[in-house]
């Protein structure tokens, strides 16, 4: 009550919008349908001589073939293992004969060999790649002496793939 504050002064303030009428109401006028134009009846004479219109042909349900004709999914082919090696170093004789072994089949049914070479898990701190190194090189040495035992070289492939219980195997696989 005691304040020292005064109330400012408006110098113009703005009249308020005056009130409009609401919208009328939209209306449309009614157009009736165009009436069905009828057809002039021939007359008897011309009548008799129009023949009857045809039945209408009644529409059929396209059906499913039957079990029989439904073909399954067709697969991707698999490749299939010829021969497991477990190899640390060079070649072991077991091993140089299983070489001969697949060799030999290649020789009855042509076909691209797979040479699968497992890697261990990655240790930690060194390159995580390394064992995926190790065991190209494995899988690689395995091809080349494939190739020395009569296989072309440019139908084996070499892989490798991570694999923990595997380290250190190596697959040798004809693909379809």
């Amino acid at each position: 009550m005691d304040s020292t504050l005064e109330m400012p002064q408006v110098r113009s303030r703005p009249e308020p919008e005056a009130v409009r009428p609401p919208l009328p109401v939209p209306s449309l006028a009614y157009v009736a349908p165009p009436a069905a134009a009828a057809a002039p009846t021939p007359p008897e004479a011309v009548a008799s001589a129009v023949p009857a219109p045809a039945p209408p042909v009644p529409a059929l349900l396209p059906t499913a073939p039957p079990p029989a004709a439904i073909e399954p999914p067709r697969r991707a082919p698999t490749a299939t293992t010829i021969a497991t090696l477990g190899i640390a170093g060079a070649a072991t004789a077991p091993d140089r004969a299983e070489i001969d072994r697949v060799a030999a089949l290649y020789r009855e049914r042509p076909a691209t060999v797979r040479v699968l070479a497992f890697a261990a898990a990655p240790t930690g701190g060194g390159d995580p790649l390394a064992s995926y190194h190790v065991a190209l090189d494995r899988a690689q040495q395995i091809a080349k002496s494939l190739a020395d035992a009569g296989i072309p070289a440019n139908k084996i492939q070499t892989e490798a793939a991570p694999s923990p219980l595997a380290a250190g195997k190596v697959e040798i696989q004809f693909a379809p």
